[in-house]
């Protein structure tokens, strides 16, 4: 996995209390960023995004967007796999050819 030179460990929030009007966001137990001025559902909806995003940052070695460009590249061999299984051009060497792009794919992660 690469090294993403985000913080490491558990992103987590902590909602605000009746008393305060901010949402405050950790990272490996150190607080990472405060967000005010927002209504409190946004506030912690803010907080939730940037946490979930460090988490599956650190889990994945992925950054967002790096995921979200996983994800459409996955999505375009399926649909392609299914275009031709509609058409009925699948036979075993189709599959065999769909197989080792995606496996041509996957090796250069």
């Amino acid at each position: 996995m690469k090294d993403l030179k985000i913080t490491k460990g558990e992103w987590i929030l902590e909602k605000s209390s009746n008393f305060s009007n901010r949402t405050n966001v950790y990272a490996n137990g150190k607080k990472h960023t405060a967000i005010e001025d927002y209504t409190r559902t946004e506030q912690e909806a803010n907080a939730q995004l940037i946490t979930e995003a460090g988490n599956v940052a650190n889990e994945t070695g992925l950054m967002p967007r790096e995921l979200l460009d996983e994800r459409d590249t996955y999505k375009a061999i399926l649909n392609d796999i299914r275009d031709m299984w509609n058409d009925n051009e699948v036979n075993m060497r189709t599959i065999n050819d769909a197989m080792e792009a995606f496996e041509s794919y996957l090796a250069t992660e």
